[in-house]
C-alpha cells in the first residue's frame, strides 16, 4: 500500500510543500492538498492592484490545474478535525455541507505526535 500525505491549506507554505514533495517523492506516495479555495493569491503584488498598476487577474491563479499536472489530488474542503492517533482528517466541502470525508493518512508533520 502506498503512503499518503495530506497537506492542510494551500497558502504559501502548503502550496510550496506540495510542489516540493511532488518532486522529492515522485511516485512513492499519494499527496492530497485540502483547502477551502483552489485560488492562490500572490499577496506581495496586491499593492499594485490597489494602485491600479496591475489587474486582479495577474495576482491570482487556480491551483487545481497545477496539481493535476503533478499528480496531486486537490480537495476543495475545509479540514475540521485532525486525529493524529488515528491518522485521519475529517472536514466539510467548501459549500459547508455536513461532514462527508474522513481521509486516512500515513505521514504527519513533525511535532508532539512524532514517534
Amino acid at each position: 500500500m502506498r503512503s499518503k500525505i495530506v497537506i492542510l491549506g494551500a497558502g504559501f507554505a502548503g502550496h510550496t510543500a506540495a510542489l516540493h514533495l511532488s518532486h522529492l517523492i515522485k511516485g512513492l506516495a499519494d499527496i492530497t492538498v485540502v483547502a477551502p479555495s483552489d485560488r492562490f493569491t500572490w499577496f506581495p503584488s496586491l499593492i499594485w492592484v490597489g494602485t491600479g498598476t496591475m489587474s486582479q487577474e495577474k495576482v491570482h491563479f487556480q491551483l487545481r490545474p497545477v496539481y493535476d499536472k503533478l499528480g496531486i489530488t486537490y480537495l476543495d474542503a475545509r479540514a475540521e478535525t485532525v486525529a493524529p492517533e488515528e491518522r485521519t482528517v475529517a472536514g466539510r466541502d467548501a459549500a459547508r455541507t455536513p461532514p462527508q470525508r474522513k481521509d486516512q493518512y500515513q505521514h504527519h508533520p513533525p511535532g508532539p505526535y512524532q514517534h
